[in-house]
């Protein structure tokens, strides 16, 4: 096929058309001749000379044509075939190729011969999870309707469903592998790394999901199949490590896990690891010590006087009216003349420089256990709480946990030594049980008493043992070091005065429900029992994290309740309310920067909560629709680079002065296509792009990526399917 111009003379003038023309010979005697396929009508030089240019490269089959019109102006002739997603997925390509990721998974896993590449099929889903996400099903669906075919020289039909799934099982394979190559290509760009932010979060299934996942609680309060997914990025929000686990496990060890796999690596010494408060127990930090990272994370309140020791300037705002037009002001001149200093309207600070503290009791269940005889100590308690009840002095083994200072989750553990046979509970009384509280609550869980003494004796005799031998290695073993930790007491004025009120409404909550239930028990035709009040009443202060602060009193008459009163401890209210607006920041004793530097670090993990935001809500990560260990782990690693195509972007437009969401970028891009359109008599599809916006084309070059709007580029680069 070819452009042949024909002039025509009329009324004095000359008018020139186009046509499409073909060559082709006549049956009748081989000849060879031309006929006109279509007429094109005028056309400017301008346009004459690109469709030549574009019919010369129809006989090589690995170009495709990207004629220039004008904007919305088909040229004649032509018939649209279809209108591909282009230019969001362009930029997506560009993205994920600038990140080296492609070029590892090459490394790691070649192309076969007749197969797709692993890069190949992950960049394509990548792209889906960025700008489409779906389910894999989906993806199969959405990718012959974009310009992948064209960007990699790949047939529709062999990115099937098969193929996506043996992709996936590659790259949980590798998955491991190329989490330990991506710091190498994040540090190609920079000499190191500012900071890294360490998170957990959960996703759950539709159906009942993989192995891996278990029945559990998730941070949206669902009892549902789910699994805990661990994060490690660094201070621009790139993913570092992840990994995937049982939801059953608390944040702590899942994040104590994480960093025992990144402490003697390099890129991770020295570069401070900020983490939620979640990891700020004096156990948890007596872990996160030993592993010679550098830290800073924030105490939980229960160990603010463990090592602030009465420097929390609290009674300044102790008197405090939340409620006065000023009160933000008058907290913020308060904790200023206590001596705490301005960083920020939101931040005033205190460094109480090193403060050294050892582990010595069980700080995680609310009150330290006897260190002599520790499982002894457990047991009297939980014989303690079973009396109580039987007495009826606690109407269940909660409220009587919670008289004893003792949280619902370490009071079922101390429980399950109830179940002892009694001969072995009198050995742990009396102190001759050598073995760790866990270990009895294990052997506890026998059901036959021969089994428990069986397991007992065995473990009674394997502590021999090893005594002896720990006897020789105490002499050589260090010692174990007293934890020493930079401290800093931080307020915020704005959140003193939200919590304040906070805790104002829900004591009138509290009151309404009070009123609610006695308003009930007026009524003639109530029929409730003492039982059935004490219980709803405890139920909706349990549900109000309230237990320790009021008692419960209900009033009968003839057998029948009459009034529920809810009293106040002050004391205990007060207690509540101390630390409102403070919070305490630790970190490693060798940790640089002041105490508001350090303060401002600590706020900064909103990183790593920001990526969890982003890959829940815009990379969709839940539900999960896998049902296979391997699966879910690869559904999670697609996830994280979508993430780190994002981040990139996000970046690159946040350092030309055009900060922008990757999801609204992509909703920019998204007007342009790629129309594959046919000409009468051609064998092969015409490409015609559309005209960019003046803001796309403004943000295509803010992220360098103008080629990508360029009609003559394109045509060179892109393959015809």
């Amino acid at each position: 096929m070819f452009i042949r111009l024909v002039n025509v003379k009329g009324s004095g003038k000359t008018y020139r058309y186009a046509q499409l023309v073909e060559s082709f010979r006549r049956s009748a005697d081989s000849r060879p001749t031309h006929r006109v396929l279509a007429n094109l009508g005028h056309l400017s030089d301008e346009e004459v000379g690109v469709l030549r240019r574009a019919f010369s490269q129809l006989g090589d089959k690995t170009a495709s044509v990207v004629p220039k019109a004008a904007p919305g102006v088909l040229l004649p002739g032509l018939t649209i075939q279809q209108n591909l997603q282009y230019l969001d997925v362009a930029v997506c390509y560009e993205a994920w190729r600038r990140s080296g990721v492609g070029r590892v998974l090459d490394a790691l896993a070649p192309r076969g011969a007749s197969e797709m590449a692993l890069s190949e099929v992950t960049a394509i889903l990548t792209s889906h999870r960025c700008v489409a996400p779906g389910s894999k099903l989906a993806a199969e669906r959405w990718m012959p309707d974009t310009a992948w075919p064209e960007l990699l020289g790949v047939q529709p039909g062999r990115f099937r469903n098969t193929r996506i799934h043996r992709a996936l099982d590659a790259l949980d394979r590798n998955s491991e592998e190329l989490q330990r190559r991506l710091p190498e290509l994040y540090l190609s760009q920079k000499p190191r790394f500012a900071a890294l932010f360490l998170d957990v979060t959960d996703t759950w299934f539709v159906g009942r999901g993989p192995p891996v996942a278990e029945k559990a609680i998730t941070k949206e309060g669902f009892y549902t199949h789910a699994i805990s997914i661990v994060l490690l990025c660094n201070e621009d929000g790139y993913p570092l490590r992840w990994d995937v686990v049982s939801a059953r496990r608390g944040d702590a060890p899942l994040m104590e896990s994480m960093l025992e796999k990144v402490c003697e690596l390099d890129w991770a010494r020295q570069v401070p690891v900020v983490m939620d408060r979640s990891m700020g127990k004096t156990a948890t930090l007596q872990k996160v010590a030993a592993t010679g990272l550098r830290f800073v994370t924030a105490l939980t309140k229960q160990e603010f006087d463990t090592y602030t020791k009465g420097s929390i300037p609290s009674q300044a705002v102790e008197a405090l009216d939340a409620r006065a037009p000023n009160a933000v002001v008058q907290a913020a001149h308060a904790v200023e003349d206590a001596g705490m200093r301005r960083v920020s309207d939101t931040l005033y600070v205190r460094d109480l420089g090193l403060v050294q503290q050892t582990m010595d009791d069980d700080s995680s269940s609310g009150r330290s256990l006897d260190k002599a005889n520790p499982a002894g100590d457990a047991l009297r308690l939980a014989q303690g709480v079973r009396a109580k009840v039987a007495a009826g002095d606690a109407p269940d083994f909660k409220t009587a946990a919670r008289a004893l200072k003792l949280t619902g989750q370490r009071m079922s553990e101390y429980l399950r030594l109830l179940d002892l046979a009694p001969d072995l509970q009198e050995e742990v009384l009396a102190g001759h049980s050598r073995m760790s509280l866990r270990t009895l609550v294990e052997i506890a869980g026998q059901p036959d008493a021969e089994e428990q003494r069986r397991a007992y004796a065995e473990e009674q005799l394997k502590k021999h043992v090893s005594r002896g031998a720990s006897k020789t290695a105490s002499t050589t073993r260090p010692p174990l070091q007293p934890l020493r930790l930079r401290v800093v007491v931080c307020f915020n004025p704005s959140r003193f005065v939200d919590a304040r009120l906070a805790a104002d409404e829900t004591l009138a909550k509290v009151r309404a429900f009070e009123r609610e239930q006695n308003e009930r028990l007026r009524s003639p035709h109530a029929r409730r029992t003492k039982e059935t009040v004490y219980s709803q009443a405890d139920q909706e202060l349990r549900r109000r994290s309230l237990l320790d602060t009021f008692d419960i009193f209900v009033a009968e008459e003839n057998g029948h309740p009459t009034r529920l009163e809810l009293r106040l401890n002050p004391k205990a209210w007060q207690q509540r309310r101390r630390f409102d607006g403070f919070h305490v920041i630790v970190a490693h004793p060798d940790s640089l920067g002041d105490a508001g530097q350090l303060a401002s670090l600590y706020r900064e993990k909103n990183c790593v909560e920001q990526d969890f935001r982003h890959i829940k809500s815009e990379v969709e990560l839940r539900p999960v629709r896998h049902h296979t260990d391997a699966k879910v782990r690869a559904h999670v690693t697609l996830c994280m680079l979508a993430l780190l195509v994002d981040r990139l972007l996000e970046r690159t437009l946040r350092e030309a002065g055009r900060p922008m969401t990757a999801a609204v970028l992509y909703e920019q891009l998204r007007g342009v296509h790629l129309n594959r359109c046919f000409a009468k008599g051609a064998d092969q599809s015409v490409y015609l792009l559309t005209a960019p916006s003046p803001d796309c084309e403004a943000l295509v070059q803010a992220l360098n990526l103008s080629h990508l709007t360029d009609s003559q580029i394109v045509a060179a680069t892109i393959k015809q399917r």
